[in-house]
Protein backbone atom coordinates (compact mmCIF):
# COMPACT_ATOMS: atom_id res chain seq x y z
CA UNK A 1 0.00 0.00 0.00
CA UNK A 2 2.87 2.64 0.72
CA UNK A 3 4.30 2.35 -2.58
CA UNK A 4 1.12 3.53 -4.26
CA UNK A 5 1.09 6.70 -2.28
CA UNK A 6 4.87 7.21 -3.16
CA UNK A 7 5.81 10.89 -3.68
CA UNK A 8 6.99 10.22 -7.35
CA UNK A 9 3.96 8.17 -7.92
CA UNK A 10 1.96 11.59 -6.52
CA UNK A 11 3.91 13.97 -8.64
CA UNK A 12 3.13 12.34 -11.71
CA UNK A 13 -0.82 11.57 -11.17
CA UNK A 14 -0.53 15.45 -10.44
CA UNK A 15 1.63 16.71 -13.52
CA UNK A 16 -0.87 14.09 -15.59
CA UNK A 17 -3.73 16.21 -14.17
CA UNK A 18 -2.57 19.28 -14.92
CA UNK A 19 -1.49 18.79 -18.48
CA UNK A 20 -5.25 17.14 -18.87
CA UNK A 21 -6.62 20.49 -17.25
CA UNK A 22 -4.53 22.50 -19.64
CA UNK A 23 -5.55 20.60 -23.01
CA UNK A 24 -9.18 20.92 -22.05
CA UNK A 25 -8.96 24.84 -21.61
CA UNK A 26 -7.25 24.98 -24.65
CA UNK A 27 -9.77 22.84 -26.65
CA UNK A 28 -12.68 25.04 -24.99
CA UNK A 29 -11.10 28.25 -26.04
CA UNK A 30 -10.04 27.03 -29.45
CA UNK A 31 -13.48 24.77 -30.34
CA UNK A 32 -15.98 25.64 -28.15
CA UNK A 33 -17.35 28.66 -29.11
CA UNK A 34 -21.12 30.89 -27.42
CA UNK A 35 -23.91 30.29 -28.94
CA UNK A 36 -24.14 32.31 -32.61
CA UNK A 37 -19.77 32.38 -32.91
CA UNK A 38 -17.96 30.10 -34.25
CA UNK A 39 -13.82 29.43 -35.07
CA UNK A 40 -12.56 31.95 -36.83
CA UNK A 41 -10.74 30.06 -40.20
CA UNK A 42 -9.17 33.12 -41.83
CA UNK A 43 -7.33 36.03 -41.80
CA UNK A 44 -10.43 37.97 -43.92
CA UNK A 45 -12.24 35.98 -40.77
CA UNK A 46 -10.46 37.76 -38.07
CA UNK A 47 -10.40 41.20 -39.52
CA UNK A 48 -14.48 40.81 -39.91
CA UNK A 49 -14.39 39.55 -36.22
CA UNK A 50 -12.27 42.43 -35.06
CA UNK A 51 -15.04 44.78 -36.67
CA UNK A 52 -17.88 43.54 -35.51
CA UNK A 53 -16.31 43.43 -31.46
CA UNK A 54 -14.61 46.61 -31.60
CA UNK A 55 -16.36 47.99 -28.99
CA UNK A 56 -14.93 45.45 -26.46
CA UNK A 57 -11.82 47.25 -27.19
CA UNK A 58 -10.43 49.54 -24.36
CA UNK A 59 -10.59 53.46 -25.34
CA UNK A 60 -7.06 55.57 -25.34
CA UNK A 61 -9.61 58.54 -24.12
CA UNK A 62 -6.71 61.88 -24.87
CA UNK A 63 -9.40 64.77 -23.73
CA UNK A 64 -7.35 66.92 -25.49
CA UNK A 65 -8.51 65.08 -29.17
CA UNK A 66 -12.18 64.77 -27.47
CA UNK A 67 -13.20 61.53 -25.18
CA UNK A 68 -15.90 60.12 -27.32
CA UNK A 69 -15.09 56.90 -28.83
CA UNK A 70 -15.84 56.59 -32.85
CA UNK A 71 -18.98 55.50 -33.60
CA UNK A 72 -18.63 55.21 -37.62
CA UNK A 73 -15.18 54.30 -39.01
CA UNK A 74 -14.49 53.63 -42.39
CA UNK A 75 -12.14 51.00 -42.49
CA UNK A 76 -8.97 51.51 -44.88
CA UNK A 77 -9.11 49.01 -48.10
CA UNK A 78 -6.56 47.39 -49.30
CA UNK A 79 -2.89 46.01 -48.18
CA UNK A 80 -2.57 48.91 -45.86
CA UNK A 81 -6.09 48.54 -43.61
CA UNK A 82 -5.13 45.34 -42.01
CA UNK A 83 -2.72 43.00 -40.32
CA UNK A 84 -3.44 40.02 -38.52
CA UNK A 85 -1.24 37.57 -36.96
CA UNK A 86 -2.25 34.35 -35.42
CA UNK A 87 -0.09 32.61 -32.71
CA UNK A 88 -0.60 30.03 -29.40
CA UNK A 89 -0.06 31.24 -26.31
CA UNK A 90 2.16 29.49 -23.45
CA UNK A 91 -1.35 27.17 -22.72
CA UNK A 92 -2.40 26.50 -26.15
CA UNK A 93 -4.75 28.66 -27.33
CA UNK A 94 -5.17 30.39 -30.21
CA UNK A 95 -4.82 34.43 -30.25
CA UNK A 96 -5.38 36.21 -33.53
CA UNK A 97 -3.79 39.88 -33.27
CA UNK A 98 -5.46 42.33 -35.54
CA UNK A 99 -4.58 45.86 -36.56
CA UNK A 100 -7.01 47.99 -38.04
CA UNK A 101 -6.55 51.78 -39.49
CA UNK A 102 -9.42 54.04 -40.65
CA UNK A 103 -10.87 57.31 -40.35
CA UNK A 104 -14.01 58.88 -39.06
CA UNK A 105 -17.11 59.76 -40.71
CA UNK A 106 -19.52 62.32 -39.53
CA UNK A 107 -17.39 64.45 -36.98
CA UNK A 108 -16.53 67.97 -37.35
CA UNK A 109 -12.86 67.18 -37.02
CA UNK A 110 -11.96 63.74 -38.60
CA UNK A 111 -10.12 61.59 -36.52
CA UNK A 112 -7.38 58.63 -37.29
CA UNK A 113 -8.66 55.57 -35.68
CA UNK A 114 -6.46 52.48 -34.99
CA UNK A 115 -7.31 49.31 -33.16
CA UNK A 116 -5.04 46.69 -32.06
CA UNK A 117 -7.57 43.78 -30.96
CA UNK A 118 -6.55 40.11 -29.63
CA UNK A 119 -9.24 37.65 -30.38
CA UNK A 120 -9.36 33.99 -29.23
CA UNK A 121 -10.02 31.13 -31.88
CA UNK A 122 -13.65 31.60 -31.30
CA UNK A 123 -13.56 35.42 -31.40
CA UNK A 124 -13.73 36.26 -27.79
CA UNK A 125 -11.91 39.54 -27.29
CA UNK A 126 -8.97 39.68 -24.76
CA UNK A 127 -9.56 43.20 -23.31
CA UNK A 128 -6.62 43.45 -21.24
CA UNK A 129 -4.59 43.32 -24.60
CA UNK A 130 -6.95 45.39 -27.54
CA UNK A 131 -7.17 48.87 -27.46
CA UNK A 132 -8.60 51.74 -29.36
CA UNK A 133 -7.45 55.49 -30.06
CA UNK A 134 -8.64 58.07 -32.09
CA UNK A 135 -6.87 61.00 -33.08
CA UNK A 136 -7.32 64.52 -35.52
CA UNK A 137 -5.52 63.75 -38.72
CA UNK A 138 -2.34 65.75 -38.49
CA UNK A 139 -1.43 65.11 -35.35
CA UNK A 140 1.67 63.02 -33.86
CA UNK A 141 0.54 59.39 -33.54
Amino acid sequence: MKKIFRARNMLLVLALLVAVWVAEFAYRKNNVCAPGDHPIESEADAIKQAKIRLSRARYDRDVSYGPDRPELVAWDQGDNCCKVTRTRNVYGVIVWEVSLQGETEGEAITRRVDAVMSLSNCGAVFTDESFISAKPIGVDQ
